[in-house]
């Protein structure tokens, strides 16, 4: 069963976790809180971030830009994402550089050098 992460489970968030629950995914949520959220098989706050990310076969963004989201995906936490998964960005926000988790992944995995 394929494992899909939702980061940021808000109306949107919501809505996808919905659709994939109905496709027999197995769904996990990155919350502010953990308040038991229909459609989801486990929730995940911000200080579980590693867990979260090495959890997942997709991972999909929805969360806002704010202070606290900014950059979150920067720096060392890239190595927990599990080999192999897919990352997909619908955030408003700068919580990676795109660019740099594209080739940080690509290197370490799949044997790219820059």
């Amino acid at each position: 069963m394929l494992s899909l992460g939702i980061m940021g489970v808000g109306d949107i968030g919501s809505a996808i976790a919905r659709v994939a629950k109905a496709f027999g995914s197995r769904v996990v949520g990155l919350v502010r809180g953990k308040s038991g959220r229909e459609n989801l098989d486990a929730e995940f706050t911000m200080e579980d971030l590693p867990s979260f990310l090495s959890s997942c076969d997709y991972v999909v963004n929805v969360l806002p830009s704010t202070p606290s989201t900014r950059g979150l995906l920067n720096g060392g936490v890239l190595k927990n994402i599990k080999h192999g998964s897919v990352f997909i960005n619908v955030g408003r926000g700068m919580i990676s550089f795109i660019y740099l988790l594209f080739f940080s992944k690509n290197s370490q995995h799949r044997g790219y050098h820059k």
